[in-house]
């Protein structure tokens, strides 16, 4: 039965993207915008952009692993002959050095390097006229996004990805739904603490701190002073946790809580499921102090030899067939809603809450710690430099 369905979606993708870029064909053909008229060689119609996209005939992406799956770039590559080359890589830091060191034409950035791109203007703004699938996105999504003065986004949202708290069955009561249950009782069950291995794990820290020590003035768990990033520091240290590798196989990262060594971290949905699909007792919530997340964006580079081909291919990864088959793969909440009625399961969209705005309201998601700490002007933020910092530190000291 699953072979069926697998084959069907695979045929509704190819019925789709022709449909997707008939819509975009309206769209460009009444003019479309110009805030990417400085994009050499982009086609002003949609007929122009099909032109134009195969003589590119490529695609140069910079991708988190997966991103690109064959399943829906070879229908891509078929409907628009823009052959996919993506270079996969498992962390933010090997993201930027990617971008760096190469030439690319489109990037699925994370929040930390989607902010340093915009600041230094390595990206573009899109031109939403000639993507209508932008338009059907998830409003909050697309109000979260990075604009120019004239509005226009500087990303694509490709989704939406929660951190929660991951708890052994058999190490907390059922009703366990707090942050204390890693920052505190979290002490007792060392070494049976298991954090990711990344800076951002501090956001989550400062957001338990927000809610316990009032007296420490947070606001926004990515903007702090020098005293509550010290505080946050703090708070990780006194664990003495263990770090699941970044980038690591989820296979691996999982191993500590099916053998039982793992009680308690955090972690996203897509662990959860596997956790649970191999055995372990485990569960996972969002904290009532709030949590982090991920919204990555695909973004067009000022320097890309392909615009063409990489306008196809943003309408394409916001189109309902790919945007189905990357929740089910990835387990995040689909960025256009329509989605929710080509995948598998028909639950998927319920227990990710994709069209739950209000369950999202209190996820904040990865960006550039830093900008603004308030109205005194001697009141610096905390780089993103001293956040590395003070993690290297935790790493060095446990």
């Amino acid at each position: 039965m699953r072979g069926l369905q697998r084959r069907v979606a695979r045929a509704v993708s190819l019925v789709l993207l022709g449909a997707v870029l008939g819509a975009a064909a309206a769209a460009c053909s009444v003019g479309g915008g110009g805030v990417s008229a400085d994009l050499d060689g982009l086609g002003s119609s949609l007929a122009e952009i099909q032109r134009r996209a195969h003589r590119e005939g490529r695609l140069e992406l910079v991708t988190w692993p997966g991103y690109a799956d064959p399943s829906w770039t070879v229908p891509f590559e078929r409907q628009t002959g823009c052959a996919v080359d993506a270079r996969e890589v498992s962390t933010s830091d090997e993201m930027w050095s990617e971008l760096e060191s190469g030439e690319w034409d489109g990037v699925s950035a994370s929040g930390r390097v989607a902010d340093r791109l915009v600041e230094e203007r390595r990206v573009a703004p899109l031109d939403t006229a000639r993507v209508p699938s932008y338009r059907v996105l998830v409003a909050d999504l697309r109000n979260g996004v990075d604009k120019t003065p004239d509005g226009e986004p500087y990303g694509m949202p490709f989704g939406r990805v929660p951190n929660l708290l991951l708890l052994r069955t058999d190490a907390f009561p059922e009703d366990t739904e707090s942050w204390a249950a890693l920052w505190e009782e979290g002490r007792r069950l060392r070494p049976g603490v298991w954090l990711p291995d990344d800076p951002m794990v501090l956001a989550d820290a400062v957001l338990y701190l927000r809610a316990t020590r009032p007296d420490l003035g947070i606001e926004d768990p990515y903007e702090l002073d020098a005293p509550q990033l010290e505080a946050a520091t703090r708070l990780v240290r006194r664990l003495r946790p263990s770090f699941a590798p970044a980038g690591a196989d989820p296979e691996r990262r999982a191993e500590a809580f099916v053998d039982g060594g793992g009680l308690v971290g955090i972690g996203t949905p897509s662990e959860v499921e596997l956790l649970q699909r191999e055995g372990a007792p485990v569960r996972a919530v969002k904290p009532i102090e709030g949590t982090t997340g991920r919204s990555d964006l695909w973004m067009i580079s000022r320097g890309t030899d392909n615009p063409n081909c990489l306008y196809l291919w943003l309408d394409y990864v916001g189109s309902p067939s790919v945007q189905a088959a990357a929740a089910e793969r990835f387990r995040q909440a689909p960025a256009n809603p329509a989605a929710c009625e080509l995948t598998n399961d028909p639950e998927l969209c319920t227990d990710l809450h994709a069209l739950d705005d209000a369950w999202w309201e209190d996820v904040h998601f990865e960006r550039t710690p830093g900008v603004d700490c308030g109205d005194d002007p001697e009141q610096a933020c905390a780089t993103g430099d001293d956040w590395t910092a003070a993690w290297a530190g935790l790493r060095r000291r446990r």
